[in-house]
Parts: C-alpha cells; sequence; structure tokens
C-alpha cells in the first residue's frame, strides 16, 4: 500500500511538473507574440508617418499656389485674394480664441475643445507639475462637403457656383 501511495505521489509531482512546463511554454508563446505584435506596430506607426511626411511634403498646396487658384477660378486680382485671405485667417484665429463655433463655405466647422487642467507625475524628478488647460482648435466636415469631396465632378462644382449667383 506504501507504494502504491509513492506511486501516486510521484505521478502527482510529475504532474505538477509537465503542468508547470506547460504554462512556461505558454507563457513563452505569449511573450513571443506580444513582441511580435509590438513591432508590427511600430511598424504601422511608421509606414503611417512616412504616408503623413509623404503627404505633407508632396501633396500639399502652398499659400501662394492657392491663391493662383482662387484667381483662375474669379474676378478678383492675386492680392486682393492675398489680403482678403489673410483677413479670414486673422479673424477666424480672434473669433477662436474667445470659444466661438465658425461654419464656412456650408460644411466646415471651425471650432475649439477646451482641455482643463490637470497634475503630471514626473517620476524621475518626483515631482508634481500642472498642466494648464488649454484651448485645442478643431476643423470638422459636415457630410456634404464629405459627399462633394468624394463624388468631386468639374461640372457640378460649376452648377453649385451659378446657383449662389
Amino acid at each position: 500500500m506504501g507504494d502504491k501511495n509513492n506511486k501516486n505521489f510521484f505521478d502527482f509531482l510529475l504532474d505538477i511538473k509537465l503542468n508547470y512546463q506547460r504554462l512556461e511554454d505558454e507563457k513563452q508563446k505569449l511573450f513571443i507574440n506580444q513582441k511580435k505584435n509590438f513591432f508590427k506596430l511600430v511598424e504601422n506607426n511608421m509606414n503611417r508617418k512616412a504616408s503623413i511626411d509623404n503627404v505633407v511634403k508632396n501633396e500639399m498646396i502652398k499659400r501662394s499656389q492657392f491663391i493662383s487658384k482662387v484667381a483662375r477660378n474669379s474676378e478678383y486680382r492675386k492680392d486682393d485674394i492675398a489680403v482678403i485671405l489673410k483677413d479670414i485667417e486673422k479673424t477666424l484665429i480672434q473669433e477662436l480664441a474667445k470659444g466661438e463655433t465658425i461654419r464656412l463655405f456650408n460644411g466646415i466647422i471651425f471650432h475649439v475643445i477646451t482641455r482643463e487642467a490637470y497634475d503630471l507625475y514626473l517620476k524621475k524628478q518626483d515631482e508634481v507639475v500642472t498642466i494648464p488647460t488649454t484651448k485645442i482648435p478643431k476643423v470638422r466636415f459636415t457630410k456634404s462637403i464629405r459627399e462633394l469631396v468624394n463624388n468631386f465632378d468639374e461640372n457640378e462644382l460649376d452648377n453649385l457656383q451659378n446657383e449662389k449667383e
């Protein structure tokens, strides 16, 4: 009977050892998968940053180019358009600083989000820094603008301009 109890006890210890090894293997696999996922995430973020940089460098219209395009599509001179654009920019900043919401061109909405002040603990310096309240300007496009951009047609744009006149 003693042998049988010893055998059961050793089987029990063997099961514990096998279960422990299985758990360690699972833990190792999980760690490896997490590591792979982390590197995929880093790679995706790098690709996204590269694509954003690419858009900024290659596809952004400069202010002078925009003014030239507006001048071609209207009867105003470039100088007049530049002054008007500068005044619009100045007024927009003033109104956003007041906290106003501005709707332009029947579909572009400028608004401000206020982020409340909060305390930030800096572990290395062992101190608490208070981050002040900040205003964050945002731009939102309505459905009508998104539809116009996605289904852009020169003829429809001309029709819209004629209707407004």
